[in-house]
Formats: C-alpha cells, structure tokens, sequence
C-alpha cells in the first residue's frame, strides 16, 4: 500500500512537472512572438520615417528657383519669370509647387512636415500676389528650395526636424487663432459702433 501511494505521488509529480514545462514553453513562445512583432512595427515604423529624397526631385526644384545666375551673385528660376506672365505664371508655379509637396507625402514625410512645406508655399503665393514686391519676393523666398532642404535634413536628421515641425505647427495654429480673435473683435466693436451711430440718429 506504501509503495502504491508512492507510485501515484510520483506520477503526480511528473505530470505536474509536464503541465509547468508545457506553460513555461507556452508563455516563452507567446513571449517570443509578442517581441518579434513589436520589432517588425518598429521596422515598419522606422522605414516610414526613412526619406529618400531622389535627385530628379533635386533637380527640379533647382530648375525652378535658382537654375539661372543674374549678375552679383543672384540666381533665379523658371518659376520666376513664367511668374512675371498674369495668371498664368501663379497657376504654373502653384502646379510645380503641389508636385514637390505630393511627392514629399509619396515618400513618407510626417504630416507636421507637409503642413509646413504647404506653409511655405501658401506665404510666397500670398506675397507673389502684390505686384513688384511680390515677384521680388518670390525671386529671394524660394519656397520649393526650402521644402526640399525641408526633406533633405528629413533624411538626415529626422527626429530633429519632427520637433521642429510640429513647433512651427504650433506656431501657425496660434496665428490663425489670433487672427481670428482679432476678426471677431474687429467685427464686434463695428457692429457696435454702426449701432451706437443708428440708435444716435433717433434721440
């Protein structure tokens, strides 16, 4: 009868021993897949984030801005002198500018960094509305120069320009806001002022 029951505690133990490796290998498998897919998120995420900017993209913003050299030192492009026909030179310049932004979303660049390429489109645009001055200003701003080196220092230092896009989105967001107190404002004190005026037409 004793060695019965040894032989049944025996057996118990080996099959509690069984059951404690089968839920170790269990839970160091489950382990194992759970890290191998955060690493391939991490891969993907990192391979969203690696820009590629190609040369013909170089290139062509170089064509645009500064691809002709002006006596002292200037240089300007084909955006600026097409930009010197009406209406026909801002659409021009509007399309070649559109090109370069979808082709940094095409290769990956985060959306503060597209917000601030469209930002500096939108400025020049906005300037290169006022005749002289805005040409002028189109021929130093460049904005298709400056959305390339945008992407350039992407490839580059990523991390670094993430931060400082999503401060200059920041900054933008508070100017909008200001800009539209300010509207509210302006609209409010008027709407009191043309009051006050009627109100005096009838005392």
């Amino acid at each position: 009868m004793f060695r019965h029951n040894e032989k049944q505690y025996t057996e118990k133990q080996r099959l509690e021993k069984g059951r404690s490796q089968k839920s170790s290998s269990q839970k160091s498998s489950s382990q194992q897949q759970h890290s191998e897919k955060n690493q391939l998120q991490t891969d993907r995420r990192q391979k969203r984030r690696t820009i590629r900017v190609p040369q013909r993209l170089r290139r062509f913003a170089h064509i645009l801005d500064s691809a002709i050299p002006l006596p002292g030192g200037f240089r300007i492009g084909v955006e600026s002198i097409v930009g010197l026909i009406p209406g026909i030179g801002d659409v021009f310049g509007a399309m070649a500018s559109c090109y370069i932004i979808a082709e940094g979303i095409r290769l990956g660049a985060p959306a503060s960094v597209v917000v601030r390429m469209v930002s500096n489109v939108l400025l020049e645009s906005t300037i290169g509305m006022v005749p002289v001055i805005g040409d002028l200003f189109d021929v130093a701003y460049k904005s298709n120069i400056r959305n390339i080196a945008l992407l350039n220092e992407l490839e580059e230092r990523p991390a670094a320009v993430n931060k400082t896009s999503r401060l200059w989105l920041w900054l933008i967001f508070g100017m909008i806001t200001l800009v539209l107190v300010l509207f509210i404002w302006l609209t409010i004190s008027l709407l009191m002022a043309l009051g006050s005026s009627v109100l005096s037409l009838f005392t």
